[in-house]
């Protein structure tokens, strides 16, 4: 009689030492494709960047089709004969930023800003609902400020302390003014770090009081970007025909970022001053710490010179510290941190007449 044989077998997992190689493994994977993940995301993060300053260069043009012109920078009107340095009684309307929501298929937030009203500020509260919306395209996913409403550090009309009442909506980006002052004296007053994106007499002495941004020869360069303080100051909007400099080499709108105090960064809806509105300094022969100006680090760059000159400036959290513009022709460029200031600054005006090789 044949016997059916059993047998037995013992299933064996795996021992402590396997296991330990698995997971020494995962881990070595995951080491690998963390940083090629990363490296996607902030990618995506930079092109939807680029895509947002396509957008506005285009409503900015299509602004320009339907009214023969840009819009100002900010708008602010004062008392007749009012004295120069005195802002007393000044009061400032809309900036470039909510002039062209219409263009951005923002036409529904546009109808519920009034344009014939002061901006949100002390004493005029009609148009606090629309500046604290969050916009898509003013948003930059890289910008830690993202999407937060935000109380800037001063206040239109003459820059007194915000006490967190006065919150706006973040952006991520700023319009370009063109060169401001390094040390001055303008009409009697000294102008020290003035631009044409500040108060009406800084913007005036900046436009016209400049008496360090020159040429290799000497020659004064016209300072004046695409976008200013206007009304009182005697300035208007600008037309493209005035960018003689070529649309190519003429920056409209460009990115601020902020790693610390972001209280003084971009707000699309605040018409004051620099929450809308930067500038250039190309100065480092006269203050060599004038490239932190292109730094996120507000604080740092505070600490090494006039704030005033980090409040204005420019900057990313791009790989690199990558600051992306976007130009008068619609192109976007990305500019290193480290560019030459001489050559940002001859990108900001409209017609400097400067001679340079953009690097880009």
């Amino acid at each position: 009689m044949l016997r059916a044989r059993l047998s037995t077998s013992r299933r064996q997992g795996f021992t402590l030492i396997e296991l330990l190689v698995v997971i020494a493994i995962i881990a070595v994977l995951i080491g690998l494709l963390l940083p090629a993940v990363q490296k996607v995301r902030e990618a995506a993060a930079r092109m939807s960047c680029q895509n947002n300053l396509k957008q506005i260069g285009l409503a900015l043009h299509n602004y320009h089709d339907a009214n023969g012109k840009f819009p100002s920078g900010a708008e602010e009107r004062c008392p007749t004969n009012i004295a120069f340095g005195s802002n007393a009684g000044c009061t400032y309307y809309a900036n470039w930023s909510i002039s062209i929501l219409p263009y951005l298929e923002q036409g529904n937030l546009a109808n519920t800003y009034n344009f014939n009203l002061p901006n949100y500020m002390p004493g005029f509260t009609q148009n606090m609902g629309p500046v604290q919306q969050f916009i898509k395209v003013y948003t930059c996913p890289t910008d830690t400020r993202a999407n937060q409403l935000i109380a800037p550090d001063t206040l239109a009309p003459d820059g007194s302390g915000n006490d967190g009442t006065f919150k706006y909506a973040s952006s991520s980006y700023r319009c370009m003014t063109g060169v401001g002052i390094y040390i001055d004296t303008y009409k009697g007053i000294a102008v020290d770090t003035d631009t044409l994106g500040g108060y009406w007499y800084e913007a005036v002495a900046a436009a016209n009081g400049n008496t360090k941004y020159k040429d290799a020869s000497g020659r004064l360069l016209n300072p004046t970007g695409i976008f200013h303080t206007d009304n009182v100051t005697g300035l208007s909007p600008t037309v493209l025909t005035a960018i003689s400099d070529g649309t190519s080499n003429t920056i409209m709108v460009g990115e601020k970022h902020f790693s610390t105090h972001p209280t003084r960064g971009p707000l699309w809806g605040a018409s004051f001053n620099l929450y809308s509105k930067g500038a250039v300094y190309p100065y480092t022969a006269l203050n060599p710490n004038m490239p932190l100006q292109l730094s996120a680090d507000f604080d740092n760059c505070a600490s090494k010179m006039n704030s005033n000159y980090c409040k204005y400036g420019w900057a990313s959290l791009h790989g690199g510290g990558l600051i992306q513009f976007v130009f008068a022709d619609g192109s976007v460029h990305g500019l290193s941190p480290s560019i030459d200031l001489n050559i940002l600054a001859a990108l900001s005006t409209v017609a400097g007449g400067e001679v340079f090789d953009p690097q880009f």
